[in-house]
Formats: C-alpha cells, structure tokens, sequence
C-alpha cells in the first residue's frame, strides 16, 4: 500500500507510491504523438480503462462505450489506494497509510493534447466535471483535501499525449496548502478583508502583471513568480469553493481560460505546463479569508539542485516583463 511518510527534522511529507513507476510514460520524442489507434484514452478504445465512474454523455449513448465528451475513470495507476471509509488517522506518526482517490478525467474523445485545441463548450464540460468530481469526494468520504491538476508535455511530467486532467484526494490537508491557509486566515483576522480580493485590487490598480481581465476574472503574473510566465487565475467575486461556481461564469471561465493558453502559445512556442485548480479542503466550512484560483506554470526550465535544496526557484524573466508580453498578445 502507498504510504504517507513525514521526515522527523523538516516535516516535511512525501507520497511514497511504487505503483506508479509501472505507469508508461511518454518522452520527449513520444510527447508530439498524433497517433490515436492505441491511445487507451481515445472514443472507441473504452475497453482499454477502468469503468468510468462519471462522464458527459450524448443522450443516446451507454457507460463506458463510444458517445461521450468527457469521460472520468479511476486511474489505472493510482498514486494511492482509493476507499470510502478511513479509519481515524494518528496524524503524530511518522508514516500513515496512501489512502485517498485518484481518478483520471479524459477531457475529449479527440486525440488532441492542449485546451487551445478544444472549443469554449469543450473546456466548460472538462470544468463541469471538475465540479462534480470534487462535490462528490467532498459529500461522499471522509478525506480532507482534493487537487485537480493537468500536466502538459514531457518537461512538465505528462505521461499521455491525449488531453487529460487528474484529481487526487488525500486524507490530510498538504502543509503547503495548510500553510497558505493559515496566512490567509491570520490576513483575515488582522484586517477583516480578503487576502485573494486584496491581491487583485493591488494588481489591477499597479496594471504592470496583469494579462488579461473579465467582467467575472483576471489573470497575472504573481509578484514572486517561481518560474517565468507562471499565470494565477481568480475570480473578481470572492467564492472559497470551486464546486459551487454557477454555470454561467463556469461558461466564462473556460472562454478566459481558452485566451490564456492561446496567449502562452504564441509567446512560448507550444510551452509544457502544470496546470492545478486550489480550492477550500473539504475539511473546512465556507471561508471568508480563502479564494479558490487557478495557478498555471509553464515548464521552461528544469529544478536542480539550488532549487530542491533551498525551496526556492530561480525565475530568469521578471513577472513585470512576462506580463507585459503576454498582455500585448
């Protein structure tokens, strides 16, 4: 079983999972594959993945057969081991048991890799699954947390060429997760005001990170971007829980989100990326100091090791500088 282990000096936890070394992975060469004929996540080849456990279907279609537009299946190799019910964890042990769920969501049943090569209504379906997927872990099991996240390409982790997006729940809130909350939540009780709505006010009152804006989001490049062209996404209406966004500017977002790719493209010639969606963990209520946002991060340079000795990242192109050309795309 997949264990969760935390190092006694740091603290910090790892995700010890031997499952997924048996996972194929794509390579640099394999990463621009246009093949669809053994590609287990293309319409047609069903049969090739677990049963699907959601999915947005024409009408007339059944599970797991051809007919759908976005397809959610357990992953085939899970990081961790999927269950229900958890039994009370000692949260003081060095090591606790790799439960949670792992699920693979297969945003199209076309052979295309990027969301620039999905329509509006496409990414609104892949965002509609998100939502439900999320809700249902939340009301569903007793774990803490879930992260929606996308790898793009061979530098960015990506192990299938086919457009696809991952949630993982875990019994346990991420201490970096736990330590953005914890922030926000000291911001809130010292000035009674949103650290997430403060950040948006400052970047649109600044103009120098923003890339681009909506009646309902803006986007821009953080002050402290860890690698060059990191994008963060926010919702100008304070909302803690992504689950609960209405249809409507769900609609909106796939549309901004749609532009926002486009944008890295042009700049940075068809750029890797990890894409993850940060939403309030299902162990906690409503939030008035937490704001759900989208964090994009194209992969144009590679972690070494000052990097993973320090925690830090060198950045080689200001967020000013990133913004600006992404902007007067």
């Amino acid at each position: 079983m997949p264990e969760i282990r935390t190092d006694p000096l740091t603290g910090h936890r790892v995700l010890i999972s031997a499952e997924r070394a048996n996972r194929p992975m794509a390579t640099a060469a394999s990463s621009c594959d246009t093949s669809d004929a053994a590609c287990p996540f293309c319409e047609g080849n069903e049969q090739e993945t677990p049963g699907e456990v959601f999915a947005i279907r024409n009408p007339e279609s059944t599970i797991d057969r051809p007919g759908w537009k976005v397809r959610v299946v357990p992953n085939k190799f899970p990081a961790v081991s999927t269950v229900h019910e958890l039994l009370a964890l000692d949260l003081t042990t060095l090591c606790l048991p790799g439960i949670g769920a792992h699920e693979v969501i297969i945003e199209t049943p076309r052979h295309v890799a990027g969301w620039t090569e999905l329509s509006v209504a496409e990414i609104d379906d892949v965002l509609s699954a998100y939502q439900a997927r999320l809700e249902y872990w939340r009301r569903e099991s007793n774990l803490k947390y879930a992260i929606v996240f996308k790898n793009l390409g061979y530098e960015a982790g990506a192990s299938q060429f086919h457009a696809h997006s991952q949630l993982l729940g875990l019994p346990i809130v991420p201490e970096q997760v736990a330590h953005e909350h914890r922030a926000a939540e000291k911001f809130w009780k010292q000035s009674k005001r949103c650290p997430y709505c403060d950040q948006i006010a400052q970047e649109q009152a600044q103009r120098d990170r923003i890339v681009a804006e909506s009646d309902e989001f803006v986007a821009f490049c953080p002050f402290a971007s860890r690698l060059a062209c990191q994008i963060r996404v926010l919702p100008r209406q304070h909302a803690s829980r992504f689950g609960l966004l209405p249809a409507q500017p769900r609609r909106a977002l796939a549309g901004f989100l749609q532009e926002l790719f486009i944008r890295l493209e042009r700049v940075l010639v068809i750029p890797a990326y990890n894409f993850w969606l940060q939403t309030l963990p299902f162990s906690s209520l409503d939030a008035n100091h937490f704001h759900w946002h989208i964090e994009i991060l194209p992969r144009q340079s590679n972690i070494a090791g000052f990097e993973w000795g320090t925690g830090y990242t060198i950045n080689q192109i200001p967020p000013e500088y990133a913004a600006q050309r992404l902007r007067n795309i």
